[in-house]
């Protein structure tokens, strides 16, 4: 039986092997290995994503170059987007997997879906302290 997988990611960067962030990273190994076991995985991500997966962008770019250049000032306005993303197309998919926090756990609350959700714990602070500590990190 052919898993279908859903990736929300965080929008803090673009998933890439040679990302900034450590889950954006890890991402890209995970889907890729996915990708090979045969499953149908899509994510919801930044466009500039590098992935095997079905892409679904739901931003031009990594937030972090876009609250830099003060063309936005909450993350919380593209969680509710990513959230919303995920109520949309959910229902197509075996496991919903979020990698966003407060995202993960609304889908788990607010839908009404048959499929498995899975949430991790937040990177955001992670990422903005990083951000913070490198300011010409990409």
């Amino acid at each position: 039986m052919t898993m279908r997988i859903l990736h929300l990611a965080p929008l803090w960067y673009p998933i890439a092997k040679d990302a900034p962030g450590g889950i954006e990273t890890f991402l890209a190994e995970l889907i890729f290995a996915q990708v090979e076991a045969g499953s149908v995985v899509s994510v919801v991500a930044s466009a500039d994503t590098q992935t095997a997966a079905h892409l679904i962008p739901i931003v031009a770019g990594g937030l972090v170059q876009t609250i830099r250049a003060a063309e936005a000032a909450e993350y919380q306005y593209y969680e509710q987007h990513l959230l919303q993303t995920a109520l949309l197309h959910g229902e197509q998919y075996d496991i919903i997997h979020s990698h966003s926090w407060r995202c993960g756990l609304r889908v788990i609350w607010h839908s009404r879906m048959e499929s498995p959700r899975i949430a991790h714990p937040s990177t955001a602070p992670v990422l903005r302290r990083h951000a913070i500590i490198f300011p010409n990190s990409s």
